[in-house]
């Protein structure tokens, strides 16, 4: 999660990066038009239609920060189209404005837990409840995590060394931009593991990148 207006300020630029088509109008209005778009499926139109809203309500005043919703409207998009490590940032940025908006908690939690990030994804559950301790849907995603959580760790304890290097590689894949979202690694005793799909996989579909300046011959 952000902790500084540091990150806060690098997850803000991508109202910036990101390109869009929209035509000149107010924060307020792209964000209707996104809700339009999201209401209809239409994700992709949704996000761009959000990133400009940051856009310009970063340019009517840079010193305010721009309407939480704009940010966990935009997560609420990524994790439709299984953006999850987008959604994360999204969502952090949203909660640094809002902290106490616990839908971001909740979509910050199931892109954890769509990544096989149970421990993270239960993090993310416990400050949601913090703020809305009867909040249903963190609560059922909590019970969730707690059978997922205790399966996983019949096979392989939590502080098992194995468990260490997993955690350096996956670090070291999203520090490439490596991209898996579709794959997971599951232990099957203390000394094999495999990768199995994580969801339906199509023909044709990339399930995984790593970016060639990242491969070694």
């Amino acid at each position: 999660m952000i902790t500084t207006s540091t990150d806060y300020n690098k997850i803000l630029k991508m109202g910036k990066t990101k390109g869009t088509s929209q035509p000149d109008a107010t924060a307020e209005r792209l964000k209707e038009l996104g809700n339009v778009a999201f209401a209809a499926n239409n994700y992709r139109q949704a996000i761009e239609c959000y990133t400009a809203a940051i856009y310009m309500a970063m340019k009517a005043d840079p010193d305010t920060k721009p309407n939480h919703l704009l940010f966990a409207n935009r997560a609420n998009a990524q994790l439709q189209l299984k953006e999850y490590e987008a959604c994360v940032e999204d969502c952090t940025a949203a909660l640094y404005i809002e902290d106490a908006h616990v839908k971001s908690y909740l979509r910050g939690a199931y892109a954890h837990y769509f990544l096989h990030e149970f421990q993270s994804s239960l993090a993310w559950v416990k400050k949601g409840l913090e703020v809305d301790p009867e909040y249903e849907p963190l609560k059922k995603l909590q019970g969730l995590l707690e059978i997922d959580i205790s399966r996983e760790y019949a096979v392989l304890p939590a502080h098992h060394p194995e468990r260490e290097r997993l955690k350096k590689l996956t670090s070291w894949m999203k520090k490439i931009e490596a991209r898996s979202s579709k794959l997971r690694f599951e232990f099957y005793t203390e000394t094999t593991r495999g990768v199995i799909a994580a969801e339906a996989i199509k023909r044709g579909e990339e399930v995984l990148f790593v970016p060639a300046e990242a491969l070694v011959s």
